[in-house]
């Protein structure tokens, strides 16, 4: 029973930060449970992923009251992803635990540079307009405020992005949203309120997949882990939303950046250590 609390802390701030970048918090709580409850790796995944799915619906609500969510583009995006996760969860089930950890935590330490050293993601939007069709397309998003949006990308481009995160997001647990945000902004010309709106909206449709996948494995620990984290990620959700409107926080990036680089270490190790 002392656990509970903690999952509920745990949740509750990787729901916060995943939904204020974007990313659906599980790059921050599958480690945790892979190196603090000593969970095995498709255990771990699978219940990461189902609260990756609860943190990114419920983040979806929260963005689509603001009015910034990108529908046509999530939905394709969400899309394009749904086999890659049912071919992820497949895949991890012949994955080696200690190859697995090897491979995530190089994954974190991949992630840690690029999160500390990009630039800042900044209200973009509005380049590359012409004219919407197959390989290309032109959006139009008037938030809540009365804030609008113009902006054209290579539709092309991100719609095959979306097909690798769908398996990077069940094999891993990681949803991929620390992928596309940044992505969306800097390769695909996204405004960053409405890229991290959209992410949040595509993470919700592919992860629902992805979790009823591992569900069907055997791979999610409902209790106490999905329900009490589950908790803490849906009011962590609609807290990251909210305080996304106000707050760039470019070092609370790295200071996590650093933390993931630890865990990331130690996820080798342990692996290489067998």
């Amino acid at each position: 029973m002392l656990e509970w609390p903690l999952l509920v802390l745990m949740g509750l701030l990787a729901g916060a930060y995943g939904a204020l970048v974007g990313a659906g918090g599980g790059f921050i709580i599958g480690p945790l449970f892979l190196i603090f409850f000593g969970m095995e790796p498709g255990l771990a995944v699978g219940t990461t992923l189902c609260l990756v799915f609860i943190n990114s619906a419920f983040g979806s609500l929260a963005y689509a009251r603001q009015g910034r969510i990108d529908f046509r583009s999530g939905g394709t995006f969400g899309l394009a992803a749904m086999p890659g996760s049912v071919i992820g969860a497949l895949a991890l089930s012949a994955a080696p635990g200690d190859a697995f950890r090897v491979a995530f935590g190089a994954l974190l330490l991949l992630i840690t540079p690029v999160m500390i050293f990009r630039p800042p993601l900044g209200d973009q939007g509005g380049r590359g307009l012409g004219k919407s069709g197959l390989l290309r397309a032109v959006r139009r998003v008037e938030t809540a405020e009365g804030r609008v949006y113009e902006y054209g990308f290579n539709n092309a481009g991100a719609i095959a992005l979306n097909v690798v995160l769908g398996f990077l997001s069940s094999f891993f647990g990681v949803g991929g949203g620390f992928l596309r945000t940044p992505a969306l902004v800097y390769a695909f010309n996204f405004p960053v309120a409405v890229a991290t709106a959209t992410s949040i909206l595509a993470l919700s449709l592919y992860t629902a997949v992805g979790s009823a996948t591992h569900v069907a494995l055997g791979n999610v620990s409902l209790f106490p882990h999905l329900v009490f984290a589950g908790m803490g990620m849906a009011a962590g959700s609609q807290a990251g939303a909210s305080l996304s409107k106000r707050l760039s926080g470019p070092w609370i990036l790295r200071i996590l950046a650093l933390a993931l680089a630890a865990l990331g270490a130690q996820l080798v190790l342990e692996g290489v250590r067998g």
